[in-house]
């Protein structure tokens, strides 16, 4: 891994990239660039993070069916809970999922422990358990599977001022930040990256 920069993506930061028509533009020229075959960029994908990119695009793909019948965005909570895609429809979507985590650019985590004191700080500082559970399952995968990660994109701002109140819970080289034009402007410089023609 000595020779790979590696980044972690939020989900939000992924379902911009394969499944907006209109989503945040530096998520996907960021996406762009790491999974170009081209780069020493890389991404790693930790088991639970995984779990809800899935998850995730699933519950996107519910919502977009039901408004498709003609529900409204009001009506999609009430519809969803016992609800499920057409088998058809549903085997399509995993096998779309499957497609995109075989991108060669991605590095999977095999670990699915989690660091226990990690999980209840971030719990009791008011983080959703699902993301409690994320990252807790990343940085101890980091450290058992050595990775070390240089960037951890996310447009969450409470990340950002955890991290600000507890820097000895994550490592001194893991850069936090949203995915911004800029940030793909100066990857591109760091690591002398040449344009090509936009992927997306």
């Amino acid at each position: 891994m000595r020779n790979k920069i590696i980044f972690f993506i939020d989900t939000n930061i992924w379902l911009d990239w394969k499944y907006t028509k209109r989503g945040n533009k530096g998520s996907k020229e960021l996406m762009g660039l790491l999974t170009r075959h081209d780069t020493c960029l890389y991404i790693y994908l930790p088991y639970f993070a995984k779990q809800e990119l899935i998850y995730q695009i699933l519950e996107w793909e519910r919502e977009k069916h039901l408004l498709g019948q003609g529900y409204s965005i009001r009506e999609i909570p009430q519809q969803k809970g016992d609800f499920k895609l057409p088998s058809t429809k549903n085997n399509r979507i995993l096998g779309e999922i499957k497609r995109i985590l075989r991108t060669p650019k991605i590095i999977h985590g095999k670990s699915k422990e989690i660091d226990s004191s990690l999980f209840e700080k971030l719990v009791s500082n008011e983080f959703g358990f699902a993301d409690a559970l994320i990252l807790a399952n990343l940085l101890h995968s980091c450290k058992v599977e050595d990775i070390r990660i240089e960037y951890f994109i996310t447009r969450d701002d409470f990340l950002k001022k955890f991290r600000d109140h507890y820097t000895n819970l994550f490592p001194k080289r893991m850069q936090i930040s949203g995915p911004s034009p800029g940030l793909c402007e100066q990857i591109k410089k760091r690591f002398r990256i040449k344009e090509i023609e936009k992927m997306l």
